[in-house]
This record gives structure tokens, C-alpha cells and sequence, in this order.
């Protein structure tokens, strides 16, 4: 079974819940796809076959009533000055991703002491990064209200040149070497109905996508692609030919926006 035949409307999916769609040539929708909180599935009752996709991000609830630094400390969540936070390991695995102190601190990074993760905000909830290599998520999503990472601010578009990226990393790194775009993390490979929307109300001049320059991430941004072009919204692929954005230079940023400029 393939993956491009199922994945992408079990992500537009909520969590926990499932549909039926068409595989193959099949009369009848015999393929059942799930959206759980650690994967999406398929299985179909035709053919027999079974299908899953592991997820990089899993989504959490939690009680959105952290006020003061008092209720903070209590939760476990600390920030990063406080001794008991293991800072020398975090700056280790900051620079293992070609990030650093100095590029997350505008996102209130705080380490989650009861999850072992380091935290960063967002504008409708927080990301909470493992740095042990441990979990086999590598990010919670903290409150299932999160349907993309601005690395803008705020949800709100309004610049006419979007970035679109898998993980909050190369959305902050992208953020800060193109000041005059906004950035956004898919928080995956696929678009939310949200981002969509946002998108749709925006009308930016382009939308340049900037996913992994790996098969997953080649594959994610064709149908990112052909979705974006079915709703009318301009946009072009420009993945690394390997890596990640945040692996990348301010010059390997600047050309692609540059590149784009020029074209025009």
C-alpha cells in the first residue's frame, strides 16, 4: 500500500477519529485510515492490507491555567537560569541542530522537568522538544488547540511571502534570516484545516516550501503543493537537496527568497 494513497487525509483528520476512503480501484470506500495519538493508519478490509505512519509530533492536553511563576515551578516547568535545569546539555543539543540559546530565546524557552523537554512557546500553546533521544516522539504539542508553529508571533498572516516548514527549529531559523517573511511550522508534512484558512484569508504573493530534504519531506511538499494550487494560493518547493532548513546558512535562506524575487 502506498504511503501518498492514505497519509495525507488521515493527518486532516482529528485525533482519535477515522473515515472511510476509496483504495485503488475499489467500489466501495474499503480503505479505513485513523488519525491516534502516536500514528496514523490504514487498513483495508478488501485487500487486507495494513498500513502506519509513526508521528515526530505527539499532541497532549493539558490545563491552560499557568499564570505566574509560582504555578509554573509547581508543573515542573523552570526556566533555564534556574540550577536544577540541565543548561549544558541543552546548549549540546541546541548546537547538534544547528540552533542555539541566542535563536529560541524570543519563544520563552523553559525546561519541562517532568517530560525532560525543552519548551518553547507559541502563540495558542507550546512545543516541547526531547533532547535525550529517548522518546520516540521527538515533540509533544502541548493542548490539542495547536494546528500550526508560527515562529511570527502571532497566527495571523499577513506577510505576502510565507515559509512553510516540518519543525519549529527551521521555522525560528528561517524567521530570523528573512526578518520580512512570516514562517510557519506544518508541525508535520501536511496542512490543517486552520493553515488553510489562514492562508486562503491572507493571499500571499507566494508560499515557498521549505520542508526536509528527505523522501518523506520531498513527498509532503508535492502534496502540500497540489493542495495549495487546487485552493489558487501561488507556491513553490524549495527543499534542501539534503538535510533540514535548519541545517542550512543565512545565505541558502536569502538566495531562495532572492531566487523567487528575480523570477518574478
Amino acid at each position: 500500500m502506498e504511503t501518498e494513497e492514505w497519509l495525507q487525509e488521515a493527518q486532516r483528520l482529528p485525533v482519535g477519529s477515522s473515515k472511510r476512503i476509496y483504495h485503488g480501484a475499489e467500489r466501495r470506500p474499503n480503505l479505513v485510515v485513523r488519525n491516534l495519538p502516536d500514528k496514523w493508519t490504514a487498513y483495508c478490509f478488501a485487500c487486507k492490507e495494513y498500513a502506519e505512519v509513526r508521528k515526530s509530533y505527539v499532541r497532549i492536553e493539558e490545563e491552560q491555567s499557568i499564570i505566574n511563576q509560582d504555578q509554573v515551578n509547581m508543573t515542573g516547568l523552570y526556566s533555564l537560569t534556574d540550577p536544577r535545569v540541565p543548561l549544558r546539555r541543552i546548549v549540546y543539543f541546541l548546537h547538534t541542530k544547528h540552533m542555539s540559546l541566542s535563536l529560541i530565546q524570543p519563544y520563552n524557552p523553559r525546561w519541562d522537568a517532568r517530560r525532560k523537554r525543552l519548551t518553547i512557546d507559541l502563540p495558542d500553546g507550546r512545543l516541547g522538544r526531547d533532547i535525550y533521544g529517548t522518546n520516540p516522539a521527538k515533540w509533544y504539542v502541548y493542548w490539542n488547540s495547536v494546528q500550526y508553529g508560527s515562529a511570527f508571533g502571532t497566527n495571523e498572516l499577513t506577510a505576502q511571502n510565507i515559509i512553510l516548514t516540518e519543525d519549529m527549529f527551521s521555522a525560528i531559523k528561517a524567521q530570523r534570516f528573512l526578518p520580512d517573511t512570516q514562517c510557519i511550522a506544518l508541525l508535520g508534512t501536511a496542512l490543517t484545516r486552520g493553515l488553510e484558512q489562514a492562508l486562503l484569508h491572507c493571499k500571499p504573493r507566494m508560499v515557498h516550501l521549505m520542508l526536509d530534504g528527505d523522501e518523506t519531506g520531498y513527498k509532503g511538499s508535492y502534496n502540500v503543493l497540489r493542495r495549495l494550487k487546487l485552493l489558487g494560493i501561488p507556491c513553490i518547493m524549495q527543499n534542501p537537496e539534503k538535510g533540514d532548513p535548519k541545517d542550512q546558512c543565512r545565505e541558502w535562506f536569502e538566495t531562495k527568497l532572492s531566487f523567487r524575487a528575480d523570477a518574478d
